[in-house]
């Protein structure tokens, strides 16, 4: 299976927690448009994992947008880039 990743950096903080400041939001993208593994990275605070078996909790959710395969958009991101940033996240959380 054929995934594309993306980066996008938000700039509107969190309502309830703007100390974290603005965050960043990648995501893997399955062949049928939708997110299989999210992660938030605040710039000043937490950062989070979603995929199809951890969809929720208090802070996110794995989104549920539709993703138009467009390659090549300044969003995309190399595959070894999320793996990266998955792999740091997942060790900090949960080793």
């Amino acid at each position: 299976m054929t995934c594309i990743y993306y980066k996008k950096k938000l700039l509107k903080l969190r309502e309830d927690h703007k100390d974290w400041g603005h965050s960043d939001w990648l995501f893997e993208v399955g062949h049928e448009g939708y997110a299989l593994r999210q992660i938030v990275i605040y710039e000043n605070g937490p950062s989070f994992l979603y995929n199809r078996t951890h969809r929720k909790d208090e802070y996110c959710e794995l989104t549920d947008y539709y993703f138009e395969f467009v390659s090549e958009t300044p969003f995309e991101i190399p595959k070894a880039s999320f793996e990266a940033l998955w792999l740091e996240i997942a060790e900090k959380h949960y080793s």
